[in-house]
């Protein structure tokens, strides 16, 4: 009996010291955040939210920028835990293009915040599902922009983001969707890229663009220029081109994509030519979410 007594206690003993850890690690973690908060000009979530995009670039004053909501409503947790609880407004959310996985999970979003404005491209909806979501962004009065190559988001400290494509109206235009077998084409090649300045460090998000696109965009290589590169299309074969990815010139890349998704995405294609050039890569489906700060002008992983 005294020996079960010791080995209960042993045990007890245990689990309090694994709880005891487990508590400084997360503490350790919310004093990080708010250090970071009040500290850099400005930090990035690549939300985990399975197979799509969900970025949120968040400044130290306060302001949001929402880059895609993902598929479904995970998006709501990552905004849960990178924003105050009682933060209940987005300044900006952008919309790259009308495909599921990017804008789905946007229809939570409106219900749990109050938006800003959307921006994005201003294409016709070809589906009744996109039609809803336009439809749900009408309804509540929200202000819409429709942006093109030009067009700037000012942030604290100096940082912003910048429109780089699409280069034309696109207000009213109804462009198909791509097919599964296309390597190109439809409405991933007129979804809107840009890029985060922060100092000397930026950041280009390509949405789903095609080789094709990329090609187009190197005529203004210095635009390109970035250290951290948000792979297009989750890693396609179809993007990423060894001519992009030599006129962009990053040093870390993120790929955002599902777990053992059917589509093979990140390919191994696109893998190596980021581990040839030394580019560090950082995928969602193996970390979870990855966040960047901006702060004395670079941008940093943040641990």
């Amino acid at each position: 009996m005294l020996s079960m007594n010791k080995t209960f206690l042993k045990r007890h003993h245990i689990l309090l010291i694994v709880l005891a850890l487990a508590g400084a690690f997360s503490l350790a973690g919310i004093i990080e955040q708010r250090r970071l908060a009040v500290t850099a000009s400005a930090q990035l979530w690549f939300f985990d939210v399975g197979q799509g995009d969900a970025v949120l670039i968040r400044d130290r004053e306060g302001k949001d920028v929402l880059i895609d909501g993902g598929p479904g409503a995970d998006v709501l947790e990552g905004l849960s835990d990178a924003m105050p609880f009682w933060d209940r407004t987005i300044d900006v959310v952008l919309v790259t293009h009308l495909d599921a996985d990017h804008y789905v999970g946007l229809f939570g979003v409106l219900q749990k915040y109050k938006i800003g404005e959307i921006w994005w491209n201003g294409a016709a909806p070809t589906t009744d599902t996109a039609r809803r979501f336009v439809a749900a962004v009408e309804a509540k009065g929200i202000a819409q922009r429709f942006v093109q190559a030009g067009e700037r988001a000012d942030l604290a400290d100096g940082t912003s983001f910048q429109v780089l494509w699409p280069r034309e109206e696109m207000r009213g235009r109804i462009v198909p969707p791509a097919t599964s077998s296309a390597k190109g084409g439809g409405t991933n090649d007129f979804g809107i890229v840009g890029t985060f300045s922060c100092g000397a460090s930026r950041a280009l998000f390509t949405g789903d663009i095609s080789a094709h696109v990329e090609a187009a965009l190197l005529d203004d290589a210095s635009a390109l220029r970035a250290e951290l590169l948000k792979v297009a299309h989750h890693g396609s074969a179809y993007s990423t081109s060894e001519a992009f990815l030599d006129a962009v010139r990053p040093k870390e890349a993120v790929i955002s994509s599902g777990a053992g998704n059917r589509y093979g995405h990140p390919t191994p294609r696109v893998l190596s030519a980021l581990l040839e050039r030394g580019i560090s890569i950082h995928r969602t489906d193996r970390e979870g979410t990855i966040r960047y700060a901006c702060a004395g002008g670079r941008l940093h992983l943040a641990k």
